[in-house]
C-alpha cells in the first residue's frame, strides 16, 4: 500500500495575532464558521456566499460583505481564503473558478476548501490552473488517525476490500463534499477503480431526479460500489443528511481488519486479537462537543500554521473521475466504467 502520510498533528494557535481570512459559505454554515473562528483565532475580514451575503457577514461580524468571491482572492491583507461552500463563487464560463483560485494561490494566498475545485471532471484541474496548492479542509487522507497510523498501514498490507463512510449533518457541508472526501480516501488506499455502480437519493424527496454532472450543491445521500480490475472492491456512503458528522474507513486484508475514524484507529488480526490501536484525545475549547467543528478546527489550525510541512498531494483529476463515474451511474442506473468518463473528459 502506498505511503499516504508523514508528520504529526500540529497544535492549534494558542496566542498571538489572529489569522486574517475571508470566508465564503452558505448561510446555514454561519454558526459552524463562527465556532471555528473562535477556536482557531480567526479575524474574518470579508464574508459572503451564494445567497444572503449581508446576513452571512452580520452573523460572523465580518469586516465587509461580498457577493462575488473574486474580491476575496485579490484582497491584499488576506492570509487565507476559506471556502466552506463553493456554490456561486465566480460567474462566467467554465474554468473561471479554477483560474481565479489558482491565481490567488500563485500570489501566496492560502486557499482552503471543503469542496473540490473544480466541481466536475469536465473543467481543467491540471498544473496550468495553479490548483496544485489548493488545501483541502478536513480531508480523511490527513486526519489524525491516518497520521498516527503511519508505518502500521504499510505492515497491514494491500487491502482486498474497503468500506468508507463520510457523513455530515444538515448545515455542515454538502453531499458533494462528502463524496469527494470518501472517493479520495478510496483512491489513496486502493488506487483507480475499473467501474462504479451508484444510487442517489436527493434530500428533498425520494422521488427526486438524478444528479447532474457537478458535485456543486448536491444534497442528499449517495451510495456506491467500486470494482477493481484485480477483483478487489470498495463501498462508499456519502451524505449531508446523516444527523451529525461521522467518518470511518475499514480495510480488510490477509492481516485482518484496520479501522480508522475521527475517534482513532484499531487493527485486529483475522482471529479478532487486537494488534494495535490509538484513541484521539477529547477536544477542548469552543469547538468541543460538535464533531464537525472539532474535526474542521483541528484541520484548519494545521493548515494555517506557517510551519506546516507540505500536505500530501491529491490527484484531483483521478478522484474527480471516480466521482463523475458515480454520478453517471446514478443517472443511467447501471454500473459505469471509469474509462467511459475518461473518454468523455478527453
Amino acid at each position: 500500500m502506498p505511503s499516504m502520510m508523514e508528520g504529526s498533528p500540529a497544535n492549534p494557535q494558542q496566542s498571538g495575532s489572529p489569522h486574517k481570512v475571508s470566508a465564503w459559505l452558505h448561510p446555514a454554515q454561519a454558526r459552524l464558521v463562527g465556532v471555528l473562528g473562535d477556536a482557531c483565532g480567526l479575524s474574518i475580514t470579508r464574508a459572503g456566499g451564494p445567497v444572503d451575503h449581508h446576513r452571512v457577514c452580520a452573523d460572523l461580524s465580518a469586516g465587509a460583505a461580498v457577493d462575488d468571491a473574486r474580491r476575496m482572492f485579490v484582497e491584499a491583507e488576506t492570509q487565507a481564503v476559506l471556502l466552506f461552500d463553493t456554490t456561486g463563487m465566480v460567474g462566467g464560463k467554465a474554468g473561471d473558478e479554477a483560474r481565479h483560485v489558482g491565481a490567488a494561490i500563485s500570489r501566496g494566498v492560502k486557499v482552503i476548501s471543503l469542496d473540490p475545485i473544480p466541481g466536475t471532471a469536465f473543467e481543467p484541474a491540471g498544473a496550468e490552473t495553479g490548483l496544485g496548492g489548493l488545501l483541502m479542509l478536513a480531508s480523511m487522507r490527513t486526519m489524525p488517525a491516518m497520521r498516527e497510523a503511519g508505518e502500521l498501514l504499510q505492515s497491514f498490507g494491500h487491502p482486498t476490500a474497503m468500506i468508507v463512510e463520510a457523513i455530515a449533518g444538515s448545515g455542515e457541508t454538502s453531499m458533494g463534499s462528502r463524496l469527494f472526501d470518501a472517493m479520495g480516501m478510496v483512491f489513496a488506499v486502493m488506487g483507480e477503480a475499473e467501474s462504479v455502480a451508484a444510487a442517489y437519493v436527493p434530500a428533498t424527496t425520494l422521488g427526486g431526479g438524478p444528479p447532474g454532472e457537478t458535485l456543486r450543491d448536491l444534497r442528499g445521500t449517495l451510495s456506491a460500489t467500486l470494482r477493481f480490475s484485480d477483483g478487489r472492491s470498495a463501498s462508499v456512503v456519502a451524505s449531508d443528511r446523516g444527523a451529525a458528522w461521522r467518518r470511518s474507513a475499514t480495510m480488510l486484508s490477509a492481516r485482518g481488519r484496520f479501522t480508522m475514524s475521527d475517534d482513532g484507529f484499531e487493527w485486529r488480526d483475522e482471529s479478532g486479537v487486537q494488534i494495535d490501536s490509538w484513541a484521539a484525545k477529547a477536544p477542548t475549547g469552543p469547538a468541543a462537543g460538535w464533531r464537525a467543528a472539532e474535526v474542521m478546527g483541528e484541520s484548519l489550525s494545521r493548515l494555517l500554521d506557517p510551519l506546516l510541512s507540505a500536505e500530501p498531494k491529491i490527484d484531483t483529476a483521478g478522484v474527480m473521475c471516480l466521482c463523475q463515474t458515480a454520478l453517471l451511474s446514478c443517472r443511467t442506473m447501471q454500473m459505469e466504467s471509469l474509462s467511459t468518463v475518461k473518454r468523455m473528459v478527453g
